[in-house]
Parts: C-alpha cells; structure tokens; sequence
C-alpha cells in the first residue's frame, strides 16, 4: 500500500495519545501538500493493523458490512470489569453486530478454563501486546471504518449504555410492545 508522509504506522493509538497523533497527522500531511508528497489512498487504521499471533489483524476480524465491536483486553481485566464484558456479548447476540474479543497477551490456564467456562471466544490475541497497561478499549467499527472508540472502563460502559439504548429502540422486546 503506498503511503504519503502521515503514516500511522508510527503514530498508533497505542503509541501516543489522540490528541498528539492528530496533531503529528495535521502537521506531517500540510507538509505532505506543500512539498507535493501528500498520497489520496487512505490511511489503515491503527486499530485494524494491530498485528494478532496467529498472522491475522485485527482487520481480518471485521464484517466487512455492518457493525462489530471489537474489545481489547488484559486477560486478567476479562473478569474484574463488573460484568462489563458479559455485557458486551449479551448485546452482540441481541442484534446482529459481532462482538471480537482480542486480548493483549496469552490468558494463564486458569484464565484460559474461565473464558471457556463463560462462553467467551477469543478470537485473537495481539502480536506485540499493548504499551498502555491500562488501555482495554471497545472499538465500534461500521464495516472496515472505526467510528467509535471507549478506552476505559467508565468510556466503555458509557458506550455500551448508548448502544444498549439504541437496540432497544430498534428492536424492541415483545414485552415492551405489549404496552
């Protein structure tokens, strides 16, 4: 893929923060037209070019029509999220948006028997894992663009209450229609 001067490859989410990467984009692509470098084919996005173990990115992983959620975890942070993570899995089999669970680093056995005890499919686990300890992250992707993201746990259940919101107008339940 050719790439003008504004590459995220150096500029990851993961990296630095967002406010600084936009500024680092700002800058290196008003270079890039002044000087005639600038490329029009779009950028990857960061998130989507997360390399996962087994050769894939997290790329790999989006429907390429319609939503997917997909979360990044700490193994260990699976299970101590006050049950935010069961939330997002229940509300992706509500309707019909996947929800991936990619996690930064191999689980121990221990973690591994919980996730399966649970139900919970790890779809894929990150290749260089994260340099942020605390960045868990719920990502909103509609089709192969990310449109939403929730770093944290009080971002990602604000995120997940307006989502949860959003379905039960869209798809209310038979109860709620009885009213």
């Amino acid at each position: 893929m050719t790439r003008g001067v504004a590459s995220t490859a150096n500029c990851s989410w993961i990296r630095c923060g967002l406010s600084i990467c936009v500024a680092l984009l700002a800058t290196a692509s008003g270079a890039a037209l002044a000087t005639g470098q600038y490329s029009t084919a779009p950028e990857a996005d960061p998130v989507a070019e997360l390399a996962l173990v087994d050769g894939r990115t997290v790329g790999d992983l989006l429907d390429s029509v319609g939503k997917t959620v997909v979360l990044i975890y700490e193994p260990s942070e699976c299970f101590s999220c006050n049950g935010l993570l069961g939330r997002w899995i229940a509300l992706g089999k509500g309707q019909d948006m996947p929800v991936a669970v990619v996690l930064t680093s191999r689980p121990t056995r221990q973690q591994a028997a919980s996730l399966a005890f649970l139900r919970i499919e790890v779809v894929g686990v990150l290749l260089h894992g994260l340099l942020d300890s605390d960045a868990s992250a719920a990502h909103l992707f509609d089709g192969m663009t990310r449109i939403r993201s929730a770093v944290g746990m009080v971002q990602q259940m604000a995120m997940l209450n307006e989502l949860t919101e959003l379905s039960s107008t869209l798809h209310p339940s038979p109860t709620s229609q009885r009213r």
